[in-house]
């Protein structure tokens, strides 16, 4: 839809900006807004906007909606969904900033009020740790909302990103489910005694839970066509091998007699391993995009940084035998909470992109 002829130069400047920030490629619309970066530095502030400039921005304003419409890589506009959307933006009752936050508030609040809710229950119920249980419980609703914010906006996305932002809500959901099944192995020792949980301390659920984030930011490498050896599942055969040799054997080296020091430290090896590959590959994606998207991959890469520093952390205090449980315990369950908490932000970042934050 054309500009209205009534609109002054920092509205219509409003409008390019927006359209510009829906936009996922960076370098794709970078070229179009020369004219706008000319304008600017050319004009005087204090004159009406001039008729040649008028029409140079409509047609700048008329070639982000046509990439928006047709070009784009990760969204998928019709004219009225998008001109739903600018309508919202400059003339609703409320902004799509405004939904945006009442999303998150709404998200935090249903965190709030799991742990609330959880810590009488747990409490009465004599359940041993009940304060750790009750911040997973937390944390998976919180995880949940994740998934929430991740899948906003749905309908306006490319098959390639909504198979991607699919995967990274799996990812919420199954960190929220591992987090709770270490919890709770760790403070039940019947539950811990089953042999595959005490084998890799019951971190098994995390090696299968960032599998998914892998795949899922993979795609948008393949979207933007960024290189990296690291995309190659070859690379991720050979590091996990490599590492499951060192720390199988470390327990030996160190003179360990603990026979499930090896699986649990390798167990963790093959989380950590995931997480440093998906932060690399985020960071490498996040430079090409546009920046409202660029924030959100950066703390995508920043949520899994942590999960790798939160790993790195557990192996040394179960290396360190003078690590009392406890301490390990609480230490640990914070870290872990963390990496989630940055992930969250992500899809609240990811969430303002969808509407040119």
């Amino acid at each position: 839809m054309p500009l209205s002829n009534d609109l002054d130069y920092p509205k219509i400047v409003d409008r390019i900006t927006f359209l510009a920030g829906l936009a996922s490629d960076s370098r794709a619309i970078d070229p179009i807004l020369d004219d706008v970066r000319e304008i600017t530095s050319t004009r005087d502030p204090s004159l009406p906007l001039q008729e040649p400039d008028r029409v140079r921005l409509s047609a700048v304003y008329a070639k982000l909606e046509d990439h928006l419409l047709h070009n784009d890589a990760l969204r998928t506009f019709t004219p009225e969904s998008l001109q739903q959307l600018t309508d919202k933006q400059f003339g609703g009752t409320t902004s799509l900033l405004s939904d945006a936050r009442r999303q998150l508030l709404i998200s935090l609040a249903l965190s709030a009020t799991a742990y609330i809710v959880a810590v009488p229950v747990l409490y009465v119920s004599g359940v041993a740790f009940w304060w750790l249980i009750s911040g997973i419980f937390a944390a998976l609703t919180l995880f949940a909302t994740t998934c929430w914010l991740f899948l906003s906006g749905y309908r306006t996305f490319t098959q390639s990103l909504r198979q991607a932002h699919a995967l990274f809500s799996v990812t919420a959901i199954l960190v929220g489910l591992s987090s709770l099944l270490w919890a709770v192995t760790v403070t039940n020792e019947s539950i811990f005694n089953i042999p595959i949980l005490k084998y890799t301390g019951g971190f098994i659920g995390y090696i299968f839970t960032f599998i998914p984030a892998y795949f899922g930011v993979r795609a948008l490498t393949r979207v933007f066509g960024v290189q990296s050896r690291f995309a190659s599942p070859l690379w991720i055969g050979l590091l996990g091998f490599a590492g499951l040799a060192v720390f199988m054997m470390l327990p030996t080296v160190i003179g360990s007699d603990d026979p499930y020091l090896g699986t649990t430290l390798s167990t963790l090896w093959l989380s950590s391993m995931f997480c440093g590959v998906i932060a690399i590959l985020a960071r490498k994606v996040s430079s090409v995009m546009t920046p409202g998207y660029a924030r959100a991959m950066r703390y995508y890469c920043y949520g899994n940084l942590a999960a790798v520093a939160a790993n790195t952390v557990y192996q040394v205090l179960i290396i360190a035998t003078g690590a009392d449980f406890g301490i390990r315990l609480v230490f640990t369950g914070a870290l872990y909470l963390f990496p989630g908490l940055l992930m969250f932000i992500s899809g609240y970042f990811f969430r303002l992109s969808s509407v040119g934050k």
